[in-house]
């Protein structure tokens, strides 16, 4: 049995500091541990797991809260015109971010900063830190081939992550929400109140820029989820929206949540899949499609066009950023491109028939999407 007052002492001891900026994160965890002891389907190994994530995810709150009480000063610098990569899951949202993670005059969030945040990186030393290059040669050595997750999603160490990572040190994020069948917390993540999970991140935003600035790239399928709550935060953000064949998207996002729950359960659950997860992929169309109609910046990248011809389509999108599509920028994502094909870890495989659905069943709760939009099919309908 998981024991929220134990896990928050573990990460006081794991950081050496004992006092939180906020009791926000609180709530997501109380859900979440009440939906773990009730589980059937965690393994003995799985509540291991996730007790030591969210150590973790506490542990690097406690430092952030500790980093900002010797540097008040920060919470004071702008986050200007950030830039936020979102869309349903698995529509290119991360193709999008790396392309902009390689022009050289943009900041992103990298993936070894997540889980090590304090102190910042050295002026210029954001990708040579000693924290970076340990991390890239833990990478290095895993056996690449056997991971079938890597199939999926892959990041690298010194390359952008999502902002879900970050977010889940709120205890209100998808990367906690994927990890088990946790049915309370799948329903309390689509309608609690973001506003302090991305208040967290701009603070964590603020500590990152004041030695490695530039304008920020970020994402996250799920801001779109959370879209309401992003605004809020960051009312200048200019939002590049991905679009592709729904019904394609929603069997690789249910296949993904599979993967990811074999870590930590006995068998996946595929009818919880099928039952749970067609209502938040439909939820992240929404949401967007509402919220465009009353504020905020939106660039509708499809992604078929991006595959066919991505450096024609990121010229047109830095048109409408307002950014020169410098020679510097257009050489780092030919090399990036170069460097990671499609299907560089294999062949992702799946079907909605796995989890129990059809195309026909996710059609009504799309169509209000499928009005205003019509991605290119890649063979689902």
């Amino acid at each position: 049995m998981l024991n929220r007052a134990d896990i928050i002492e573990k990460a006081r001891a794991k950081a050496g500091i004992a006092q939180f900026d906020a009791e926000s994160f609180r709530e997501g965890l109380e859900i979440i541990v009440a939906d773990a002891n009730d589980s059937k389907d965690l393994s003995p190994g799985g509540r291991i797991g996730i007790e030591k994530i969210f150590v973790g995810l506490l542990a690097s709150r406690l430092k952030v809260a500790q980093y900002l009480r010797e540097h008040p000063a920060l919470l004071d610098s702008p986050v200007e015109r950030p830039v936020f990569t979102l869309g349903a899951p698995r529509t290119g949202t991360t193709l999008m971010c790396n392309l902009l993670s390689a022009d050289p005059a943009r900041r992103s969030l990298l993936r070894w900063e997540i889980s090590d945040l304090v102190p910042p990186a050295a002026p210029g030393e954001i990708r040579t830190d000693p924290r970076c290059l340990r991390r890239m040669k833990i990478d290095a050595e895993r056996p690449e081939a056997q991971s079938a997750s890597l199939k999926l999603h892959y990041e690298q160490a010194d390359g952008p992550a999502e902002c879900t990572l970050l977010h889940g040190q709120d205890f209100k994020a998808q990367s906690i929400e994927a990890l088990f069948p946790a049915p309370r917390y799948s329903e309390w993540i689509l309608t609690c109140d973001m506003r302090s999970t991305y208040e967290y991140h701009k603070k964590v935003l603020q500590i990152l820029q004041s030695t490695n600035p530039g304008r920020w790239n970020l994402k996250m399928p799920s801001h779109a989820l959370h879209i309401k709550g992003l605004l809020d935060v960051f009312p200048d953000a200019q939002l590049i929206w991905t679009h592709r064949d729904v019904f394609k998207a929603a069997g690789s996002f249910f296949s993904l949540i599979e993967a990811i729950q074999s870590g930590f359960c006995e068998v996946p659950d595929r009818a919880f899949v099928g039952r749970t997860y067609p209502r938040q992929f439909a939820e992240h169309l929404l949401r967007p499609l509402a919220e465009r109609a009353k504020r905020g910046s939106f660039y509708d990248q499809p992604y078929s066009d991006l595959v066919r011809d991505p450096i024609a389509q990121m010229g047109r999108l830095y048109d409408w950023l307002g950014d020169p599509f410098t020679p510097e920028a257009e050489a780092g994502m030919r090399a990036w491109l170069a460097e990671n094909p499609q299907g560089r870890f294999g062949t992702h495989r799946y079907s909605l028939e796995q989890y129990g659905l059809t195309v026909d069943d996710l059609k009504p709760m799309l169509a209000p999407y499928l009005e205003q939009f019509a991605p290119e099919k890649e063979g689902f309908a």
